[in-house]
């Protein structure tokens, strides 16, 4: 039985933040007694207060950026040496964002969540039909803009519906067998999730700062699941899923941008090509 925790960053767009993200850790169910017992060890050997939440950003600098740092770095490492695996999307602000009347713009924030999870949900029941050969749970840290209980109804229920009313497919999520919501410092485990979203948005949204990025992602990538070994040149077989798959050219030099720079972090001989034609979503998975 497999467990994945998700998360999602970078919210609402600004000035350096032009990308949403939204990622999944996923790991055998029995280790997270093992990740209390670590956590709660970290916690108390460098006399961080119960009520301090461990996140990859330090608010307020609550926990000593020197410790924080370390902290991250050995939570990353324990994920790593463990053989976590870390499921990622990514999506222009331009696009899953863009509201031209604020009445609707929490119906606009509620597609683009419910986008970036269907599609992680997607992956994680494909790694546990087809690798795996097992059953696992959804844990979520917050939605946004959407109500649990209707959402996890549907997806287990119903899973996942392809296409549009016309021509409908209905994915199943078989291999899925509870969803539940948590929220940080209810679980020393949601504060992995936390730091590996936040380690790899900021490798997406902070493209200036490249040395923070050259020790972040190392890490990253080696919790990043590679659905297809043999290939060299897709990131999404290397488990970073990008949509939409066609797009509007205004937003190709973003893509080209963070494309290239994850690229160049996974020291890939060759670059991420990058579409721009057709429309701006060609299915909608709702």
């Amino acid at each position: 039985m497999y467990v994945m925790l998700t998360d999602e960053s970078n919210n609402e767009p600004s000035t350096n933040i032009k990308f949403f993200v939204f990622g999944g850790l996923f790991f055998p169910v029995e280790y997270l007694k093992k990740i209390h017992d670590n956590i709660s060890y970290i916690r108390k050997r460098e006399s961080i207060p119960p009520n301090v939440e461990l996140k990859f950003s330090n608010p307020k600098k609550k926990i000593n950026p020197k410790i924080h740092k370390r902290i991250k770095n050995e939570l990353l490492d324990y994920c790593v040496d463990n053989k976590f695996k870390f499921l990622a999307y990514i999506i222009h602000h331009g696009i899953a964002s863009k509201c031209s009347n604020p009445q609707f713009k929490d119906q606009v924030n509620k597609r683009k969540i419910e986008y970036a999870a269907n599609q992680i949900l997607c992956h994680y029941n494909i790694f546990l039909e087809t690798v795996a050969r097992d059953s696992g749970i959804c844990v979520f840290d917050k939605l946004p803009c959407i109500n649990p209980k209707q959402y996890f109804q549907k997806k287990f229920c119903k899973g996942l519906s392809y296409g549009n009313s016309d021509n409908t497919l209905i994915v199943p999520l078989n291999r899925i067998l509870l969803y539940s919501s948590s929220y940080i410092n209810s679980s020393h485990a949601l504060s992995l999730i936390d730091i590996a979203v936040g380690g790899f948005r900021h490798c997406v949204n902070n493209l200036s700062d490249n040395q923070a990025a050259q020790e972040i992602f190392p890490k990253i990538k080696k919790l990043i699941y590679n659905a297809n070994k043999t290939s060299k040149y897709n990131l999404e077989n290397h488990g970073i899923i990008i949509r939409p798959r066609y797009f509007d050219p205004i937003f190709k030099q973003d893509y080209i941008n963070v494309l290239r720079n994850l690229s160049q972090l996974l020291k890939q001989e060759k670059e991420y090509g990058v579409k721009t034609r057709g429309c701006l979503h060609t299915a909608y998975l709702q």
